[in-house]
């Protein structure tokens, strides 16, 4: 049984395919912004690689070498002129020698930071990098505590199937458990990865394990703040809606502010 985040990699792609909403508004505020783009948390290219395809110069870190692997392999696959550099790094520690008019962390990749320190860390990282006009885009989803504490009510951390996909000529069938520790505001999630025989039985099963740090409206604020940063927008929805009760997501739009 593997149990390792080369697992997530291997099969991030397929799991996320369907997730599309973000890419073409990361791809729209960039051709927006102009200049330079910096992704955090590049992963396999997801969002990165539509950017560089519209012709916009990026720079993309990822500290998982399985991930970057999947990424390099991509690149042939862009036209001649396409300009991406890929960089193997910590969000938290990273120093590139350049600034950008664009700096996104996409996804949940801000809630594996599971510590203020880290987190301020890598907030004073991306203001060091920003362009004196630059922006950069915080996405990450937005705690709901009646979900949390009906799912807590549940006995043990039940397993929940999220469905199938081919991999290849491999057939997977992929679950998910969450641990929810609401004093310590963490989940800890498990992605489980059946891969099936042709008669339908289990024949490998593969498991990925990995924390967030679930991080509340204010708290972000606050963080913010003190990072020397500043809250130009705040949306609740990719179509860029304020946001509200009814809403999943927080995409955070932030600026320099005095450091």
């Amino acid at each position: 049984m593997a149990n390792t985040y080369d697992v997530y990699a291997r099969y991030y792609d397929s799991l996320w395919q369907d997730l599309t909403e973000d890419v073409s508004f990361y791809c729209q505020y960039a051709d927006k912004i102009g200049g330079p783009v910096l992704e955090l948390g590049a992963g396999t290219g997801r969002i990165s690689l539509p950017i560089a395809r519209a012709g916009r110069s990026v720079t993309a870190l990822e500290q998982s070498a399985a991930m970057l692997d999947v990424f390099q392999s991509k690149l042939r696959l862009l036209p001649a002129d396409a300009n991406v550099r890929l960089v193997h790094g910590d969000m938290r520690t990273f120093q590139l020698r350049q600034r950008f008019d664009l700096i996104i962390l996409a996804f949940r990749g801000f809630l594996h930071l599971l510590t203020v320190e880290d987190q301020l860390a890598c907030l004073q990282a991306i203001r060091a990098h920003l362009s004196e006009r630059g922006q950069a885009v915080i996405n990450f989803f937005n705690p709901d505590p009646l979900f949390m504490a009906e799912y807590l009510k549940k006995s043990g951390y039940p397993m929940m199937y999220l469905g199938a996909f081919s991999c290849g000529e491999q057939n997977i069938h992929y679950y998910s458990t969450t641990e929810y520790d609401l004093a310590n505001q963490l989940a800890r999630v498990q992605f489980i990865f059946h891969t099936l025989s042709p008669d339908g039985k289990v024949k490998l099963t593969e498991i990925s394990r990995f924390i967030m740090r679930l991080v509340y409206r204010y708290e972000m604020e606050h963080l913010v703040a003190r990072a020397g940063l500043r809250v130009k927008r705040l949306y609740g929805s990719f179509m860029q809606d304020e946001l509200s009760n009814r809403h999943n997501e927080m995409i955070w739009v932030l600026e320099r502010g005095e450091a």
